[in-house]
Parts: C-alpha cells; structure tokens; sequence
C-alpha cells in the first residue's frame, strides 16, 4: 500500500498535513469530519430558534445587522426582524441573509437522535 499524502485544517498549529497510510486512516478522518460537521450544526424547529442560529453566526463572523444586510442587499431592519424571530419573515429572505452568511440548509428527520453512533458512521 502507498501512502497518501493529504491536507488536513487542524484546529491547533501543531500540524496541517498528515501522512495516510491505509484505508483504514482514510476512514477514521471521514468518520471525525463527519463528526465535526454533525457538531457544527443545530436542529432548528422554528422561527426562534432560525434567528437566534442566524445572529450567533452573524456574530460569530464579526459582522453588524447592518453590514449582513448590505451584503444580503436588505435593510436592517429586516434583519433585525429575522433575528428576533419574526414568524412571517419571507423564505427568499432567509435564504438571502444565508447566502450572505455562508449557511446553507440540509433537512433531516426528526429521529429523535442526538449524536451518531460509530456504527452509523461505517
């Protein structure tokens, strides 16, 4: 078997490349950036709960309402709106302040699971 030679965005600066040297190496980093990924994400149930996500992220990249809304191409006042949770906001909105943030959506059922099990992960 040859080995791999592959990039990996380590969180501390010990290291940014790992040598992989079988499938089985392969399979152990999909399975953590599976679980980072899982990690990273938030159940999201209702209007409340998407503004609360969208400001955390709005936050968390530094930006004001108004900046997000500049690059959204909204007011502020809409985003204000969205983040307090107005229940009628408009999806084309929702999707607009995403765009602007990086976010996109992935469904899944609501199964009542928290975390993945390694089985579920292989």
């Amino acid at each position: 078997m040859s080995a791999a030679f592959v990039g990996i965005g380590f969180s501390s600066a010990l290291a940014d490349k790992v040598i992989l040297s079988s499938n089985a190496d392969i399979a152990f980093l999909s399975a953590i950036a599976y679980i980072q990924r899982w990690r990273n994400t938030m159940p999201i149930r209702d209007p409340q709960q998407l503004g609360a996500a969208l400001q955390r992220e709005r936050k968390r990249q530094g930006l004001t309402q108004t900046q997000l809304a500049e690059k959204a191409g909204l007011r502020q006042q809409t985003i204000s709106a969205v983040e307090g949770g107005k229940p009628r906001s408009e999806l084309q909105v929702i999707f607009e302040i995403m765009a602007a943030l990086g976010l996109e959506v992935a469904l899944s059922p609501r199964d009542g699971k928290t975390t993945p099990s390694l089985e579920d992960l292989f």
